[in-house]
């Protein structure tokens, strides 16, 4: 593995998927759970935020 070497040293947040009960679930409506997260990720100063969910439960044509 090559070791880059960065002048300019920098934060990301990586999230995955939460799992809770479908898209009626609590997990990002009710339990503020997700803004938790959030606020604490702004705390590190990230350049940038990858969400690395693949978990789908409803898909509309126009969104794809």
């Amino acid at each position: 593995m090559k070791k880059l070497h960065c002048k300019n040293k920098f934060n990301f947040v990586f999230f995955e998927d939460s799992r809770c009960n479908g898209p009626e679930g609590s997990c990002f409506k009710m339990g503020g759970e997700f803004e938790l997260l959030l606020q604490r990720a702004a705390k590190l100063d990230p350049l940038f935020i990858i969400h690395g969910g693949d978990k789908v439960y409803t898909v509309e044509k126009k969104y794809v």
